[in-house]
């Protein structure tokens, strides 16, 4: 039980702990993970486009701004399953405010993507392309739920930062400046988000053990 207080120290770069400062300092350096992530990203993107015309760039943004809806739409079901299997009031709290904030998220990439003349039809085949995830019946499954819950909310929204990544330098060398602005914009939230998330995380742990408890006393 007592290790349950280092899970914070765990969760990622960027949260409010000393740690997370130095790696902060180590990425304005050029130093440290964040660094080799930037690295990382810069390189997925030149080898993704490297060979794509200028005049066909519109619609690479365009393809992963869907794939970020796609994404964001996935979690927002996934949150939306949270009120019954949270694991406590802080946990609905946070999964509450972060399902606001990625409708919100939705909401802008929607409106980007209508001034960038893509129809809703687009946005439903992203989404289904990901498949259809009844998320209810799955954590019905799970013994574990709460902290099972907190982890799967956690890496989805990472998967929605490494893909405003991808857009973010997409978006620089298609020469589209507002894509490349809405992709910063949401980047330092959903950095955010997990930052706070990850702050809950023995919370969530101490409340699937309580409940294994009652299930197994």
């Amino acid at each position: 039980m007592g290790r349950l207080s280092d899970a914070g120290t765990v969760c990622g770069k960027g949260g409010r702990s000393s740690d997370s400062r130095d790696s902060q300092s180590d990425w304005r350096s050029g130093t440290g993970d964040d660094a080799a992530l930037e690295r990382g990203f810069d390189a997925a993107e030149k080898a993704s486009h490297a060979d794509v015309q200028q005049a066909d760039m519109r619609r690479h943004v365009v393809k992963h701004l869907t794939e970020i809806h796609a994404f964001e739409s996935q979690n927002i079901q996934l949150l939306a399953k949270s009120e019954r299997i949270a694991g406590g009031s802080v946990l609905e709290a946070i999964y509450a405010r972060q399902r606001e904030q990625l409708m919100q998220h939705s909401r802008s990439v929607e409106a980007r993507l209508d001034a960038l003349g893509t129809t809703t039809s687009s946005l439903r085949d992203s989404a289904l392309s990901l498949g259809a995830v009844n998320w209810g019946l799955f954590f019905q499954a799970q013994s574990d739920a709460p902290a099972k819950l907190a982890a799967f909310i956690y890496a989805v929204l990472h998967l929605e930062i490494a893909g405003c990544e991808l857009l973010k330098r997409t978006a620089h060398r298609a020469t589209d400046l507002e894509t490349g602005q809405l992709c910063r914009s949401l980047i330092s939230e959903k950095r955010m988000m997990a930052e706070d998330l990850c702050q809950a995380f023995d919370a969530a742990v101490e409340a699937t053990l309580a409940e294994l408890e009652v299930v197994h006393p």
